[in-house]
């Protein structure tokens, strides 16, 4: 693992600390700031982002709006919770959003494969995020880039890939159904 994008909720402290702490102990380690804001029922991680002090209660334009002024890139993050009921509704809006997370360390792999489907539909590119809440967790799954990471993201320069840890499973057969086939184990890998 040759970084990490730490993404607090509502708060950029956390990533900002990690950063002043990986320049000084591992120069070769890149640490991402962001936060994951909460817009209208909608996770958006802000990747990239040093500040995101005195902004509440923006809609999910304004919310993008503010993390492309930012210098950022917004993902949506894990649009396939059971508890995500806007996307029952539809998903019918002009928000330019640059990726979609379309593997998360804590969703299921249907969920994942929703995502997945999803960002295939909007043509937007997938990243990967473990949501490690515990420290076990972090880089269970990741994002591979090849050059500057957030101008991959931005140009769909990527690639996903590790362990799904949800329990909830998928059987060969659905996937094949679904024309998703890298399967093996407790691994997922989603093609491009």
């Amino acid at each position: 693992m040759d970084g990490v994008a730490i993404t607090d909720h509502n708060t950029v402290k956390g990533g900002l600390k990690a950063m002043k702490f990986a320049r000084e102990k591992y120069p070769n380690f890149k640490v991402i700031p962001g936060c994951e804001i909460k817009s209208e029922g909608l996770h958006i991680l802000a990747l990239g982002i040093s500040s995101w002090k005195n902004v509440k209660n923006l809609s999910r334009i304004e919310t993008v709006e503010k993390i492309d002024e930012f210098g950022g890139v917004s993902v949506i993050a894990h649009p396939f919770r059971k508890f995500r009921k806007f996307w029952r509704e539809g998903f019918n809006e002009p928000i330019r959003f640059n990726a979609i997370e379309t593997l998360n360390g804590g969703d299921s792999r249907v969920s994942n494969l929703k995502a997945w489907m999803f960002a295939k539909r909007m043509k937007l590119p997938g990243i990967a995020g473990s949501d490690a809440h515990l420290r076990e967790y972090v880089g269970c799954v990741y994002t591979i880039c090849n050059g500057e990471v957030l101008e991959d993201i931005r140009k769909g320069r990527v690639d996903v890939g590790g362990n799904i840890l949800s329990l909830s499973s998928l059987t060969l057969e659905k996937i094949k159904r679904f024309g998703i086939c890298l399967l093996s184990a407790h691994k997922i890998m989603i093609p491009k």
